[in-house]
């Protein structure tokens, strides 16, 4: 597969930092934890600039409601970084810590002890990466595990960006198309409670697309590239809408699923999404950048298995960039299903079968058992 253009990622990590409510429960840890009284007049949030303060020693990163330009410049001179023309603000540069309210406590799962989980609920996001450059996302894991006890739940996510303005609607079809029918593979590299939830349902099940069959007629470039003997009748016609897309919004919004019981309300996004950033860059010119944002994954904290999966998001971009059979065929082998193979042999991670494997195993172990709360906060390392 030939890398003819350079690819750029993000990533968003979310986790819950405890409030104590009472005796610490667990005092043979002196990782950071918010001891002082919680007081409902403040509000706001008070675990960010704590946060921000920790990691700014590795990392330039900023707090969302600091987000205007007179930060970023002197954030800019304090750590030597040249602000050029032609690079969107702040994400080019900067980190980004952002409260996330959408983190719920779940009782059979958090760490056990007199804690409270539903005031610190955090989202550290990074700055725009180059493929090879997830040491710093690894860095970043390493202080924050070293520095703070974390609590992950089902509720917790991990988001990955990849950088796909090079391939322009055909392309973004194409890599819709590579996600709708490789969807079961994401799956299988995930923890189960994943699937469906709220916040990530299933493109290939619940998309706009998936569940409107009778999608305008399909653009010539689709028979040609994905000729439908080639997938089960199905899931063929759910690909209809993706490729009678007649812009980039048009192919949004067919990518947008429902949300709760609310079957008729396609708004929201599910787990693949093409996303719009519309951005400045130093000069205050227009700067806007588009990704490829993956919600599958949950929060682990664990660089090496994240730093896997944004290689598969990668590579599944890298895909999009196929032409003629070669994007055919790799179509089909993810149409096949079964082992790994079919699936990362065409994206040439071969090297990551064991991986994937493994953690299949693992999720579907995890699975079958029930739900038991943590007995301690995400260790270091």
């Amino acid at each position: 597969m030939g890398h003819q253009t350079r690819i750029s990622f993000g990533v968003e990590f979310e986790f819950i930092v405890p409030q104590a409510e009472g005796i610490d429960s667990h005092a043979h840890d002196g990782r950071f934890y918010h001891t002082e009284e919680f007081d409902p007049q403040k509000q706001g949030d008070v675990i960010g600039p704590i946060i921000v303060d920790f990691l700014k020693e590795i990392v330039p990163i900023f707090k969302l409601n600091d987000d205007n330009y007179e930060v970023f410049h002197e954030l800019a001179k304090e750590r030597g970084i040249n602000l050029a023309a032609g690079f969107p603000l702040p994400y080019s540069y900067f980190w980004r810590y952002s409260y996330e309210g959408s983190l719920q406590p779940r009782p059979d799962e958090d760490v056990k002890g007199d804690y409270n989980y539903w005031l610190h609920p955090a989202e550290v996001s990074s700055r725009i990466l180059g493929e090879h450059e997830f040491a710093e996302v690894a860095q970043v894991y390493r202080k924050l595990r070293a520095s703070f006890r974390i609590n992950l739940n089902s509720s917790c996510s991990f988001h990955v960006h990849v950088g796909i303005a090079h391939l322009g609607l055909i392309g973004f079809q194409k890599l819709a198309t590579l996600v709708m029918v490789g969807e079961d593979f994401l799956w299988r590299c995930c923890e189960n409670f994943r699937r469906d939830g709220m916040w990530c349902l299933s493109i290939s099940k619940h998309s706009r697309t998936a569940r409107a069959p009778d999608s305008p007629t399909p653009s010539p470039m689709m028979h040609s590239l994905v000729p439908s003997g080639i997938l089960p009748a199905d899931l063929y016609g759910s690909l209809r809408g993706i490729w009678a897309a007649a812009s980039v919004p048009d192919l949004q919004d067919q990518l947008l699923v429902p949300f709760g019981d609310d079957d008729d309300n396609y708004r929201h996004r599910g787990a693949f999404a093409i996303r719009h950033h519309h951005g400045f860059d130093v000069d205050g010119e227009p700067c806007p950048t588009r990704t490829a944002e993956f919600r599958y994954s949950h929060a682990s904290g664990d660089a090496e298995r994240d730093h896997c999966f944004v290689r598969i998001c990668i590579a599944l971009v890298r895909a999009a960039e196929l032409d003629g059979p070669a994007y055919t065929a790799t179509v089909s082998s993810f149409a096949k299903g079964g082992g790994f193979s079919n699936f990362l042999g065409p994206l040439n991670l071969q090297d990551l079968y064991a991986y994937c494997t493994a953690a299949e195993r693992e999720y579907i172990r995890k699975a079958a058992e029930p739900m038991k709360p943590a007995t301690e906060f995400l260790r270091r390392i």
